[in-house]
């Protein structure tokens, strides 16, 4: 994971928002590291705008939508 390097040479957090079929997957790999301390899953959320304003930086990666490419 890209995530467990950085947070090794910097203090990190990761904020995932939303819900899909692979959150079940990410969290166990997250357990997996030892970085679940680290991760935060805000799950569906409309308030968005709000807890990006706590950020850094901002991926939306998607293979299917355009604006995440």
């Amino acid at each position: 994971s890209v995530f467990y390097n950085i947070q090794k040479q910097i203090p990190a957090k990761l904020m995932f928002i939303g819900e899909g079929p692979e959150k079940e997957n990410i969290e166990k790999q997250c357990a997996d590291l030892g970085i679940l301390d680290r991760v935060i899953f805000f799950g569906r959320s409309n308030e968005i705008d709000k807890i990006l304003c706590f950020s850094d930086l901002f991926l939306l990666p998607s293979l299917t939508e355009s604006f995440g490419l």
